[in-house]
């Protein structure tokens, strides 16, 4: 982050493997990373006196080696919601719809009860700033408005994926901030 100019991280990073992935804001263990698990991580820095707020879930081996079939379907239906989510930002949208967005999808997939948190928040100075993006986000976005979108699912004993972006509310739609290639 330093590298492309951050001068500060913007909190402490999450790092989670396995079952550890399964917490929403996992902190550290002597835990080692294995193959054929998920990997979330949870990071951000501080730029120009602005905030960055990213969550990355991979799968780390052989696809065909998961310990469990859930590991994989889980972060495509996150990768998916998450997707969905984004392209639903455009000013006049309630913040609330973008959380109707990727909750709907997820609870098509039938692990709503496994999505713990609200889909996102604003974006400035500090890494969490109005508006919720949650089933309560009254807020109607307007241009110049950054939010975060970040569905997660988590799964108890077994794993969890979040993907989280950072989008910018322009005058026609949106631009990703922590994407290259959606804009």
């Amino acid at each position: 982050m330093q590298i492309n100019g951050c001068s500060k991280e913007g909190f402490n990073s999450i790092v989670a493997t396995g079952k550890n992935a399964a917490e929403p804001h996992h902190h550290p263990t002597d835990d080692v990373i294995e193959d054929n698990e998920i990997l979330k991580v949870d990071f951000g820095g501080l730029y120009k006196g602005f905030c960055a707020d990213i969550t990355r879930t991979s799968f780390l081996g052989d696809r065909a080696k998961a310990k469990d079939p859930k590991v994989l379907e889980v972060l495509q239906i996150v990768e998916k919601a998450a997707k969905a989510g984004r392209d639903a930002v455009r000013p006049g949208v309630l913040a609330s719809d973008i959380d109707l967005v990727c909750r709907n999808y997820i609870k098509a997939k039938g692990y709503e009860n496994y999505f713990l948190h609200s889909t996102g928040h604003g974006l400035g100075i500090d890494v969490h700033e109005l508006p919720v993006v949650s089933f309560r986000g009254e807020t109607v976005l307007e241009p110049d408005m950054v939010i975060t979108v970040e569905p997660g699912i988590y799964l108890e004993g077994l794993t969890g994926a979040r993907i989280e972006d950072d989008v910018l509310v322009t005058e026609t739609g949106r631009r990703v901030l922590s994407r290259k290639d959606e804009n």
